[in-house]
């Protein structure tokens, strides 16, 4: 499992991206989450926050273990 810090940098790289690259992100039971848009996501001190519709996800840094990054958006 990555360290909160490194999800963080490793977020605000792939949400940099131009253009945007869809990818997922993984927390410690194996739920994924898509990313299909640069402004889904919120990046706060200890969560994050993530709004694919009309609900918002909010999800402990710590419980993120991997994003999916196409190897396009690398």
């Amino acid at each position: 499992m990555a360290e909160g810090r490194e999800i963080v940098e490793e977020l605000h790289r792939v949400l940099d991206v131009r253009p945007f690259q869809s990818f997922a992100i993984v927390i410690d039971n194996g739920e994924r989450y898509e990313v299909t848009g640069p402004f889904q996501v919120a990046i706060g001190q200890n969560t994050v926050v993530l709004r694919p519709g009309k609900v918002s996800d909010h999800l402990p840094i710590r419980r993120i273990s991997k994003l999916e990054i196409p190897e396009t958006a690398i």
